[in-house]
């Protein structure tokens, strides 16, 4: 990997909760095992990966069931099925529970690793930060699906940060950060050609841990409704909370691609071409991928009404913003301004046209998100 010689041999287990990601009775299109295949090329040893399968009704069963029985190259693969479904939240938290190793590394099933040298990349970040005296807590990698254009350079703290001043949560984790675009020396770790990570004081889906840490903090809540939007917010709040430290790695070499599957409003970009030498090689091409990923079905993990959506969404944020008055008072002003009045929340390329059904689903979410609070 560049030269460098990997001096850390610490086992990672790669949790990825699941739910209707095998509607083929094939490998090469269902995107569960595109994920799995990324992991199975990594140049890193030591790897376990963990499937939570949360009450799929595909071929998940059937297709996790072969899988175990494969060669992964030496992969310890576990694999486990809710009888009913528990959502991400729980899902991870018995994922991370069934962990062998110190580091976990959270994905999501419809993500793939560009490159064989990723999690040997984002083990080297994230240990070398360590190793500098930082208490981590998690460490971010990047969603470069868009941004290895370079197009949407962003200041880290619109990347990855909790806007408690204007009650706002950023989370463009596909963005290349602006303070590391200018490449200079001291950007790097030592001897490499390893971008050093940035700290953030927020998370999104797919970040490195701690094992120790996570279960320090109490893992991911489990009150958050299915489907779940802030579950990550409140995780890396916590976090903070309690004195670690949260990173963003934003180097290439550790970039993975979303595939949004099934998402009409987040459809994902063809790279350009091979972010590294050292590519991932899959059957179908990115852009055959990426093709079979715009497809929507009512029945993936995505399938979510706009109506869940809203609710997920003003439940999670008022949960992270009920900590502070002013900030409470302010996210209820932008609830009120933003989605009751002028509609501005869009789920899935839709909105609810229904005003009074706008306040009604937004003040019961923050009417729960309240009792939830003062009850912990």
């Amino acid at each position: 990997m560049n030269g460098i010689i990997p001096e850390y041999v610490d086992g990672v287990s790669i949790v990825i909760p699941t739910y209707n990601r095998c509607l083929h009775p094939n490998d090469e299109r269902n995107p569960l095992m595109w994920c799995i295949s990324s992991i199975k090329q990594q140049t890193y040893e030591g790897l376990e990966i963990i499937v939570v399968d949360d009450a799929s009704t595909d071929n998940t069963h059937t297709n996790m069931t072969q899988k175990c029985r494969g060669d992964l190259n030496g992969i310890d693969l576990k694999y486990l099925r809710n009888e009913e479904r528990k959502g991400s939240s729980i899902s991870r938290n018995i994922g991370a529970s069934l962990a062998s190793n110190e580091l976990v590394l959270f994905l999501d099933d419809d993500c793939i690793f560009m490159s064989k040298d990723a999690v040997a990349a984002a083990v080297y970040s994230f240990k070398e930060t360590e190793r500098e005296g930082n208490d981590i807590g998690a460490m971010h990698l990047p969603v470069y699906y868009r941004s290895n254009r370079f197009k949407n350079v962003l200041p880290v703290k619109e990347i990855l940060g909790i806007d408690y001043e204007n009650a706002r949560i950023r989370c463009s984790t596909s963005s290349f950060p602006k303070e590391r675009s200018e490449f200079k020396e001291d950007d790097y770790f030592k001897g490499t050609h390893i971008l050093k990570p940035l700290e953030v004081n927020n998370l999104a889906g797919v970040f490195m841990c701690n094992k120790e840490v996570y279960l320090d903090v109490g893992g991911f809540s489990d009150y958050f409704p299915t489907p779940a939007l802030g579950e990550e917010h409140e995780l890396a709040q916590r976090m903070t909370e309690s004195g670690y430290k949260l990173f963003f790695a934003p180097d290439p070499k550790s970039a993975l691609l979303h595939f949004k599957y099934g998402r009409e409003d987040k459809e994902p970009v063809v790279p350009f071409g091979p972010l590294h030498h050292n590519a991932v090689e899959f059957p179908l091409s990115l852009k055959e991928m990426v093709d079979e990923s715009r497809i929507v079905r009512d029945y993936t993990g995505n399938a979510v009404t706009v109506e869940e959506g809203m609710y997920s969404y003003v439940f999670g944020r008022s949960m992270i913003f009920s900590g502070n008055e002013s900030c409470k008072r302010r996210f209820k002003e932008r609830v009120k301004d933003e989605i009751i009045e002028n509609n501005g929340y869009v789920y899935f390329n839709r909105k609810i046209n229904d005003r009074d059904l706008r306040e009604r689903i937004c003040l019961d979410a923050i009417s729960a998100a309240e009792m939830k609070y003062n009850a912990l």
